[in-house]
């Protein structure tokens, strides 16, 4: 689906602002998309904005090891995994620097 049309949807139906919404579709290789998604929770973060929630819609992820879930980017490459891949514990630790309200 494209990441597009899930902006335009959040934004008619529940108002999301477009600097409230997160899109990684242009360029989708690992350093890219890390350092924007760092970016994007440090700008929301510093806004001091209350966090109700949040939807994550990754197109490739897939359970690389029994302990850990990865998204893959589009330099993924199974040899370099930290590179190449987020961590659904890495991604966590970023979502955590919002500070989401609990039930959201």
């Amino acid at each position: 689906m494209n990441a597009n049309l899930i902006r335009d949807i959040l934004q008619r139906t529940d108002g999301s602002q477009p600097e409230s919404v997160f899109c990684a579709d242009q360029q989708t290789d690992s350093g890219t998309v890390k350092g924007d998604l760092s970016k994007f929770l440090k700008a929301v973060a510093s806004q001091g904005t209350t966090v109700s929630g949040n939807l994550l819609l990754l197109h490739r992820a897939r359970p690389v090891r029994r302990d850990e879930f990865y998204y893959l980017f589009s330099d993924y490459h199974g040899d370099r995994l930290n590179q190449t891949t987020l961590t659904n514990s890495e991604l966590d630790g970023m979502l955590k620097t919002l500070s989401p309200q609990p039930g959201g």
